[in-house]
C-alpha cells in the first residue's frame, strides 16, 4: 500500500511506512548512471528494474573466452530465452566498444560474440574496469567479456541481485606458491549479489576455495536438487565432489528469502548458490578426476597461469575428454540460469509483499526534522519522504487540535501551504512517480491536503501500475476539490460527468457525514448529476426517491435517511463505487456498487443488505450488479472518561481498512470483512495519545471473518 498525504504532527505514527531511510532522494542506481560515458543501462533493463520485474545478470566472458563462435551466439540466445520463459528480464552485462553495459540487444551480443574468432576481446574483472572504460573514453574502442566478478559489480550498479552463470573462479591448485586465487572470490566478500553456478571448476583446489569464501563472510549454499540431508558441494561437470556443501538449500522460495534477508540486513557480501549439473550430463568424478590431473600438469608446464590459465585448461579438458564436457557445459549453464530466475521470480514477491512505502513532503526547517525523527525512532524508514529545501520558502504541514471536555474536537488549525506547491515544484513524476512504478502499489491512498492537480497527477501515477485509488477528504473545503476545476481553461475536476463506473477515478473514499454533504452538494452543483452516463447507472439501480425510505430505514437508522445520508451515497455511487462513511458514535455506513456476477448479490448472508439488484435489460449497462449497504454500529462506546483523543481515529479506520485489502493474506476478502477490525484499530487510537495507537500492531483478521 502506497499512502499520500501530508507528515501532519497529529499523526506521525502512520500504519504503513517504508524500510529504508533516505530522505534526499530516491536510490535507484541504474538511473543514476543511465547516461554515463562509461556505464549504460538497457532501456528494457532500467524498465524492469523500475517497475519491480525480476531481472537476472548473465556474463559474457562465456561467449568472448569460453564457447566458439557461431556456438557462443546460440548459447545467448538460448540463455536469455530461458530467463524468459521463466518470467524474467535477462541483462547480459559485457564491455562495449569500452562502455560498461548492462543489457545488450541481439546485434550487439553477436558482435561481442563474434570477438572470439579474432581473440580482440579483452577478460573483465574488477582491475580491468577501469582500464577499458578509460581506453573507451580515449577514443579506443575494445570489447570485453566481464567475468563473474565483474559481471556483479555492473549488475550491483544497476540494481540486480542475482546472476547466473556457469562456474565460479576459485583458488587454484598450487595457490600456496603461485598466490592465484580469482578475483570471484574477493568479488563476493564485497558486492551484494546473489551467484548461482554450478560451484567451482573441478580443476580448481575446492576446500581451499569454501575456507577463502568463508573467511570473506559469503554465505555458500548448495541446491538439494531432490536429495535428503547433507549433499556435497558440486564440482562443475560432477554432481559431487567429495567435499560436503556449508549450507544446503531447499528450493527457489528459500533461497530468495536469504537474499532478502541479507539486503534488508544491510550486509554487503554476495551469495554463492550452488546448483548441480543435471544429472543426465554428469560426468563420472573418478573420470573426471584423471582428466582434469593430466589438464592441470599440462597447463604447468606449458606456462599458463593468472587469467590465461581457465582458458587453456577448459580447452584441454574438452580434448581429453572427446567434447563430452561440451553437452555438460552447455547444460549446466542453462540449469543454472533457469534456476536464477526462478530465484529472482520469489525474490520479487517477497519484495512486492513486504513493500510499504509513504509518500510525503517535509521541508527542512524543525518541524519537518521532528517528523522524520520522529519515524526514525519507530524504527521505520523514509523513503518516499520528500524533503523540500529551504530556497523554497515553505514550511513543514502542521495540524493543531483543541479539544474540549469530552475529548471531541473543538477547534483546529492547520498550515498545509506545503501541499499547496504546484506539481512542477514538488517533481510529483520524477520524485514519487519512481517509487510507484518501483513498488506497484495495490492500493494508494490519496490525502485531501495535496491541491487539485497534485492529486490528480497521484491519481494518475498510481491507476498507470493497476493501483486502486482511495481518498481521504480531510475536511469539508478539501472534499471539494475533486469535483472543482483543476485550472484555468480545464471543464472538470478530478472527476468529470463521465468518469463513472466502472472507468471511475476513484475505488473508495471514506468522509464523514459532513464531508459526504460536501462532495454530494459539490458534485450536484457541478452538473455531474446531469450526465447521461451517471443517470444511466441511477435508473438501472431502481431506487425511486418516493418508495425507498423504509427500505433505507431497514439497514440503517431513521435519523441517517433524515439527514440524507444513504441517499447521498447512492448519488455518488456512480463516481465512488465503495464509500464508507464514518459516523463517530453510531460507527459506519458502507454503502458498495456491486458488479454484474458478484457473489454477494446471490449470498444468502448477504441478502439483507442488498438495497438493489440490476436486472438485465436490452441497451442497459451489462456491468452494474447490484448495491449493498451496511450500517456497523460500534462494537464498544467507550465512556468520556476512557477516551484520550478523537484525532486520528479515522484515519486508523481508513489506512487498516486499506491495509486489509492491499495484503495478500487477505485474498478474496472484502470490504465489509475488514471494516469490523478498523473499527477495533480506531477504538485503540481513541483510547490513545498518538494519532495512532501503537497497538493497532496486536489486531488480526480472523481467518474465519
Amino acid at each position: 500500500m502506497a499512502i499520500a498525504r501530508a507528515a501532519r504532527l497529529r499523526s506521525w505514527p502512520r500504519i504503513t511506512l517504508p524500510t529504508r531511510l533516505s530522505c534526499s532522494h530516491i536510490s535507484n542506481k541504474a538511473s543514476d548512471f543511465a547516461n554515463s560515458k562509461f556505464f549504460q543501462v538497457s532501456e528494457e533493463v532500467k524498465d524492469a528494474i523500475a517497475t519491480g520485474r525480476p531481472v537476472v545478470a548473465l556474463e559474457s566472458t562465456i561467449y568472448t573466452h569460453g564457447f566458439p563462435y557461431p556456438d557462443n551466439v546460440a548459447l545467448a540466445s538460448l540463455l536469455e530465452s530461458v530467463v524468459r520463459k521463466n518470467g524474467g528480464v535477462p541483462a547480459t552485462v559485457a564491455v562495449f566498444n569500452g562502455v560498461a553495459r548492462v543489457g545488450l540487444d541481439a546485434e550487439e551480443i553477436i558482435e561481442v560474440a563474434a570477438s572470439a574468432q579474432t581473440k580482440s576481446a579483452l577478460k573483465v574483472s574488477r582491475r580491468d574496469l577501469g582500464y577499458i572504460c578509460g581506453l573507451g573514453l580515449a577514443g579506443k574502442r575494445i570489447h570485453g567479456g566481464t567475468t563473474v566478478s565483474g559481471t556483479m559489480i555492473l549488475a550491483h550498479l544497476a540494481g540486480i541481485k542475482v546472476f547466473g552463470t556457469g562456474g565460479l573462479g576459485g583458488v587454484h591448485r598450487g595457490a600456496e606458491v603461485s598466490m592465484d586465487i580469482s578475483a570471484d572470490l574477493t568479488e563476493l566478500g564485497r558486492t551484494p549479489v546473489a551467484v548461482v553456478s554450478s560451484g567451482c571448476k573441478s580443476f580448481l583446489d575446492i576446500p581451499k576455495t569454501l575456507e577463502y569464501l568463508e573467511t570473506e563472510g559469503v554465505l555458500v549454499g548448495t541446491f538439494a536438487d531432490g536429495r535428503k540431508g547433507h549433499v556435497d558441494y558440486p564440482a562443475f561437470w560432477t554432481r559431487d565432489s567429495g567435499i560436503p556443501s556449508p549450507k544446503v538449500i531447499q528450493n527457489e522460495r528459500d533461497a530468495a528469502a536469504i537474499i532478502y534477508a541479507q539486503n534488508q540486513l544491510g550486509l554487503t557480501s554476495g551469495i554463492h548458490f550452488a546448483n548441480p549439473v543435471p544429472e543426465e550430463y554428469s560426468i563420472p568424478k573418478a573420470e573426471m578426476d584423471r582428466v582434469i590431473d593430466e589438464a592441470v600438469k599440462t597447463a604447468a608446464a606449458e606456462g599458463f597461469h593468472g587469467s590465461d590459465n581457465t582458458p587453456f585448461i577448459l580447452a584441454k579438458i574438452k580434448e581429453l575428454t572427446g567434447g563430452t564436457s561440451i553437452p555438460a557445459n552447455r547444460a549446466l549453464i542453462e540449469s543454472n540460469v533457469q534456476r536464477a530466475t526462478k530465484v529472482a521470480v520469489e525474490l520479487m514477491k517477497l519484495e512486492e509483499a513486504h513493500r510499504k512505502p509513504e509518500h510525503r513532503v517535509v521541508a527542512d526547517d524543525l518541524s519537518g526534522k521532528a517528523a522524520l525523527a520522529a519515524v526514525e525512532n519507530e524504527g521505520l524508514g523514509s523513503t518516499g519522504i520528500q524533503v523540500l529545501s529551504p530556497s523554497m520558502g515553505v514550511r513543514t504541514a502542521q495540524y493543531v487540535a483543541i479539544n474540549d471536555a469530552k475529548k471531541d474536537l473543538f477547534v483546529a488549525m492547520a498550515d498545509m501551504t506545503i501541499m499547496e506547491l504546484p506539481e512542477n515544484e514538488l517533481d510529483v513524476e520524477g520524485f514519487w512517480g519512481v517509487v510507484v512504478a518501483q513498488t506497484r502499489p495495490n492500493w494508494l491512498v490519496v490525502d485531501g491536503n495535496w491541491n487539485s492537480a497534485v492529486m490528480a497527477k497521484w491519481i494518475e501515477l498510481g491507476q498507470k501500475v493497476g493501483a486502486r485509488i482511495a481518498f481521504e477528504p480531510v475536511s469539508t473545503a478539501k472534499a471539494t476539490r475533486l469535483f472543482t476545476r483543476l485550472a484555468e481553461g480545464k471543464t472538470s475536476g478530478i472527476i468529470g460527468p463521465t468518469d463513472t463506473f466502472p472507468r471511475s477515478k476513484l475505488d473508495l473514499a471514506a468522509p464523514n457525514e459532513l464531508e459526504l454533504t460536501s462532495m454530494y452538494s459539490t458534485a450536484r452543483d457541478k452538473g455531474l448529476f446531469d450526465s447521461p452516463e451517471w443517470w444511466n447507472i441511477i435508473n438501472e439501480l431502481n431506487l425511486s426517491s418516493a418508495g425507498s425510505r423504509d427500505l433505507l430505514v431497514s439497514v440503517t437508522t431513521p435519523s441517517l435517511v433524515d439527514a440524507g445520508i444513504p441517499q447521498q451515497s447512492i448519488q455518488l455511487l456512480p463516481f465512488i463505487p465503495s464509500l464508507l462513511i464514518k459516523l463517530g458514535p453510531e460507527g459506519v455506513l458502507l454503502t458498495q456498487l456491486l458488479p454484474r456476477g458478484d457473489a454477494r448479490l446471490t449470498s444468502p448472508d448477504c441478502a439483507p443488505y442488498i438495497i438493489s439488484r440490476c436486472a438485465s435489460v436490452p441497451d442497459g449497462n451489462e456491468t452494474i450488479g447490484g448495491v449493498y449497504m451496511r450500517l456497523f454500529p460500534p462494537e464498544t462506546v467507550l465512556a468520556d472518561q476512557d477516551v484520550v483523543s478523537v484525532n486520528g481515529a479515522g484515519d486508523t479506520l481508513l489506512g487498516v481498512v486499506v491495509a486489509g485489502l492491499a495484503s495478500d493474506r487477505n485474498a478474496g476478502k472484502h470490504i465489509e470483512d475488514i471494516i469490523p477490525l478498523a473499527q477495533k484499530a480506531s477504538l485503540r487510537t481513541l483510547q490513545s495519545k498518538g494519532g495512532v495507537s501503537p497497538r493497532i500492531r496486536e489486531l488480526r483478521l480472523k481467518s474465519s471473518t
